[in-house]
């Protein structure tokens, strides 16, 4: 299941506004660069509204709106059967996966849709 691709098709639980990206990712990959990519794609996909699959290009140009150029995966991509590949690359385009997510979400859930939800 770690591996799992996540995308649109799937009714995943976990959807990109449930995870806080106003912060960094604190001991959720290892370090920093790693947690600041995951949170660049998090944005990302909040941006979108969903985990579809991207391109290095999509990401770029959402990257460069924010006054940054040349997006770095910093090692949280690769092919499927990677024990690290939190996105999986097939081709030109990256994938979301599983435990991405969980990882994004047990690090910096965001509680005010949470608490939205319940209230």
């Amino acid at each position: 299941m770690l591996n799992t691709i996540i995308d649109d098709i799937l009714n995943y639980p976990i959807q990109p506004q449930h995870i806080n990206s106003n912060q960094v990712f604190w001991n959720s990959f290892g370090n920093l660069e790693k947690e600041t990519s995951a949170r660049w794609i998090v944005k990302y996909c909040q941006k979108q509204g969903n985990w579809k699959p991207f391109t290095y290009q999509q990401i770029e140009e959402f990257y460069n709106l924010g006054g940054y150029k040349n997006f770095w995966f910093n090692g949280i991509a690769g092919v499927k059967d990677s024990p690290n590949s939190f996105l999986i690359i097939d081709g030109t385009t990256y994938y979301i996966t599983h435990q991405f997510i969980a990882k994004c979400f047990l690090s910096s859930p965001n509680l005010e849709v949470r608490e939205a939800k319940n209230g």
